[in-house]
């Protein structure tokens, strides 16, 4: 095989699951505002293309989740007579609408979760936009939050 660059399909959709353990509000906000704002994956990505992430919900748990592959397969379980490319909206559905993966996948969740979709997450997509448009405070305060190294003295 040559020295060729793999393609994606144009309007692929990827789907993918972040966990965070143990973050502030702050942290949060940060992790939010990088996935939003990233466009670009790979070494070669700017030669390749531009992708948009769309956060669809967060769940809050004291456990992990399901995995990215079960949310792949549901979402595949859902939309497989479906053909390609895929219309963005139908995907977003077919993940968060009321026959959605997430409503497949939660109640099997073993403990309490909480969800964040719709208006909560425009509300609090909202604030990352504004905390990011002009993001210096923010990010002097989340730096502020994290302990500093105390510096040993030498013993001469």
């Amino acid at each position: 095989m040559s020295n060729e660059s793999e393609y994606i399909r144009p309007e692929a959709h990827f789907l993918d699951i972040e966990v965070l353990k143990d973050v502030t509000v702050d942290e949060v906000l940060y992790a939010c505002g990088n996935v939003i704002r990233s466009s670009r994956y790979g070494a070669i990505s700017s030669r390749i293309g531009r992708i948009k992430n769309t956060l669809l919900a967060i769940v809050f748990s004291r456990m992990e989740i399901f995995s990215t592959l079960e949310l792949t397969q549901a979402l595949y379980d859902r939309l497989r007579s479906k053909e390609h490319p895929l219309q963005t909206e139908e995907v977003m559905e077919a993940v968060t609408g009321a026959q959605g993966a997430l409503a497949v996948l939660l109640p099997g969740m073993l403990g309490p979760y909480a969800i964040m979709q719709t208006n909560d997450l425009r509300s609090f997509l909202d604030e990352v936009s504004e905390v990011y448009k002009a993001p210096e405070a923010f990010l002097r305060r989340l730096d502020a939050s994290y302990p500093t190294p105390t510096r040993t003295r030498r013993s001469r």
